[in-house]
């Protein structure tokens, strides 16, 4: 909260709010949703913490996207052909990253 020193959670409170994150992920189990109830129903810090982050959290799945500009948007080359079979990554020694880190990015058009 603004204007107030940082200073340790308690450890409590520190689970509680693990648990509202995953409660705003819609990841929470029902154990999880009845401690998290439990704590915020006798804690007033988190109680108010939570508040905030489900309005910050609704206001951004509210907020539409906004394209890249073009200008902005990362350069990635073009891949020459496919990857050959089990080629070392420059980062990894496991070999298969190429064919993850293929997965995994998007591709943005020049």
């Amino acid at each position: 909260m603004a204007g107030r020193p940082a200073r340790p959670l308690p450890r409590a409170c520190e689970d509680a709010r693990l648990l509202a994150s995953l409660e705003l992920d819609g990841e929470i189990d029902e154990l999880g949703a009845k401690q998290l109830r439990r704590h915020l129903a006798s804690c007033p810090d988190c109680a108010s913490w939570v508040a905030e982050m489900r309005s910050v959290t609704s206001l951004l799945r509210a907020t539409p996207f906004e394209p890249v500009p073009t200008d902005m948007a990362p350069r990635v080359p073009p891949r020459v052909g496919p990857p050959k079979a089990g080629a070392p990554c420059s980062w990894s020694a496991n070999g298969g990253c190429r064919e993850r880190t293929e997965r995994v990015l998007p591709r943005v058009a020049p």
